[in-house]
């Protein structure tokens, strides 16, 4: 039987004093994972001709697969699994089957989460502008007197 619940990734305890033991060992366990998860993908997808089940399989690897996605921030590629997975699911169950619902959900939240992550970059101001802002402050300032023009005091 499937399970739906999102991939938890939480850091392991840091044996070392210097703190980056934490980060090696998270991203090393992500790294394996997204390996596994790779590895039944292929496996599966040259066996799902044979077999139903390998088709459910199937859809379970890549719905594990957006949810690692998501967890990283690749949203885009989330999607994508997301999307599959929901094909397959639909080819083998009911439409109001629960696993579609977690397909939808996952879809759909991943699809809020681009879209916000979209706005949050069209909010930002270019970088240059605040670059450029410091470098004229930062002309105008001699021996610790900031020197503005007419303009600026207006």
């Amino acid at each position: 039987e499937e399970s739906s619940s999102d991939v938890q990734v939480q850091p392991q305890e840091d044996t070392n004093d210097n703190g980056e033991g934490e980060e090696v060992v998270a991203g090393g366990d992500l790294q394996i994972a997204w390996e596994n998860l790779e590895s039944a993908r292929s496996i599966l997808t040259t066996e799902m001709k044979t077999s139903d089940d390998k088709m459910l399989d199937l859809a379970q690897v890549h719905m594990r697969l957006g949810d690692l996605q998501r967890a990283n921030g690749n949203y885009r590629s989330a999607i994508s699994d997301y999307t599959f997975c929901l094909e397959l699911r639909k080819k083998q169950h009911l439409l109001y089957d629960r696993r579609i619902a977690d397909s939808y959900y996952s879809l759909g939240m991943c699809c809020l989460l681009l879209a916000a992550e979209s706005d949050a970059h069209q909010q930002t101001p270019p970088p240059t502008t605040t670059s450029t802002a410091l470098s004229s402050e930062q002309q105008q300032t001699e021996g610790g007197v900031v020197w503005m023009s007419k303009e600026e005091i207006l």
